[in-house]
């Protein structure tokens, strides 16, 4: 999936310096914009809002680009951007989110009456959304959980005709907790490629930098020298080594590509911007007095089977995706990670599985896809319904033998393959195959 993406290259060499080359969105990214424009063409494109944790809730993500501490260097291009919506004394970049806080994850910014995310939106009118999470919520390390509340969220931002801009939480130090948060990023740029979103890989980027780009507490991005978070708006050479002016390279170079290419209106001369109103009656943003408050995947919505993504036959390797993202010096392109997401109700009804399978459940319905393995590879391969079933998945062995199951589990399973062909086949219950989707992701699992 990553090797196919639009990349926004930010190359980073031996001491971490940067520059970053323009950013290119594909066609199905362009048109399913201008496909959530449509469904609300009253809100603000000029304006964008935040939406994560503590680093998303920082003065040090964007909120210089408002003040006179900014150095473009070699992207003196991103200047129209930033007056784009540096448009009053209260504007997107210096705007305290009603959706970002400390230890937010995706459950808080559901949560309350009207949910937080509704509030944030009355009163901004944004047209683009920074949609950050995974950092707070890979701490349950509950991926089906997460999966369930960001296609919820996402789809309720189309429906009010605002574009969920996807980002890949930011990496660790501490490895084994990174595996995580790779493992929720996987989960979050598929989404992206199945819903045709526009997708920034924070990850790549700062794990190019010295020290990750991470401050010293490990987990919160770095800024440049003194200065503090008037620094981190420094888009030179020496800036670009620290995490917090990365990020915010990225996301500038994300909102100009989305602003540039015909999607946005020219701005408003007439007012500065609403980030302090209340909400507009004829915005077509409803009140959500009716939305589900916990975010508990037991409880809440869930996506609207109606109001999904275009669903796929198979693996997809060709994201459809604008991304950016760190590059370093060319190599072969890894095929990893791989998804699919699928109609459950199309999958052909079960007969038999191979041997060492079982016998499949009476009128379960069965996925089925092949991997040619030139090399040995820890692989971790997981079926996430969004309804919230857990679908018994299998690892099986093809070759002249025959084929025979080598390894079967709930939702997700581990497996260190030798090189050759391998079958991975779900299994999804008669009871939960009526309707709905079903993500499957194949990714590697290093130690």
């Amino acid at each position: 999936m990553k090797h196919a993406l639009l990349f926004l290259v930010l190359a980073c060499g031996f001491a971490g310096t940067a520059a970053a080359e323009s950013l290119e969105l594909s066609q199905a990214v362009q048109a399913h914009v201008r496909e959530i424009h449509a469904r609300n063409p009253e809100l603000r494109d000029d304006a964008f809002s935040k939406m994560g944790g503590s680093s998303v809730a920082s003065r040090a993500f964007l909120n210089c680009f408002s003040t006179p501490y900014v150095d473009l260097d070699a992207h003196p291009e991103l200047a129209a951007t930033i007056e784009y919506f540096d448009n009053g004394r209260r504007n997107s970049f210096n705007r305290e989110s009603e959706a970002a806080g400390v230890s937010w994850n995706l459950r808080y910014v559901l949560g309350g009456r009207p949910a937080n995310f509704r509030q944030e939106l009355d009163a901004t009118q944004a047209r683009w959304a920074l949609v950050l999470f995974g950092s707070n919520d890979a701490q349950n390390e509950n991926e089906r959980i997460y999966l369930r509340r960001l296609v919820y969220l996402i789809e309720q931002l189309e429906e009010m005709g605002v574009v969920p801009i996807l980002g890949s939480a930011l990496p660790r130090r501490n490895l084994d907790r990174d595996r995580w948060i790779r493992r929720f990023n996987e989960i979050t740029e598929a989404v992206a490629e199945h819903w045709s979103l526009p997708y920034i890989d924070y990850h790549d980027a700062l794990s190019a930098l010295p020290r990750k780009g991470l401050a010293r507490d490990g987990v919160h991005p770095n800024v440049l020298g003194q200065g503090g978070v008037r620094t981190a708006c420094q888009l030179t050479e020496k800036g670009l080594r620290y995490g917090n002016n990365v990020r915010n390279l990225l996301t500038l170079e994300m909102l100009s590509a989305l602003t540039g290419t015909g999607f946005a209106t020219a701005p408003r001369t007439d007012a500065g911007p609403r980030t302090d109103a209340g909400p507009r009656s004829d915005a077509g943003l409803r009140s959500d007095a009716g939305l589900r408050t916990d975010a508990d995947p037991q409880a809440d919505a869930g996506p609207q089977a109606d109001a999904g993504p275009r669903t796929d036959a198979g693996p997809r390797t060709d994201a459809a995706v604008g991304t950016a993202t760190a590059a370093g010096t060319a190599a072969v392109p890894d095929p990893f990670p791989i998804s699919a997401l699928l109609p459950k109700s199309t999958l052909p009804l079960a007969e038999t599985l191979p041997r060492n399978c079982g016998r499949p459940t009476p009128n379960s319905r069965l996925y089925r896809t092949r991997l040619d393995l030139p090399e040995r590879a820890r692989l971790r391969a997981s079926a996430f319904d969004l309804d919230g079933d857990k679908p018994r998945v299998f690892w099986v062995r093809v070759d002249e033998t025959g084929e025979r199951c080598v390894r079967r589990r709930s939702q997700t399973l581990e497996v260190d393959a030798k090189p050759g062909m391998w079958d991975l086949i779900v299994e999804v219950p008669e009871r939960a195959a009526e309707e709905g989707q079903i993500l499957v992701l194949i990714a590697r699992n290093p130690r």
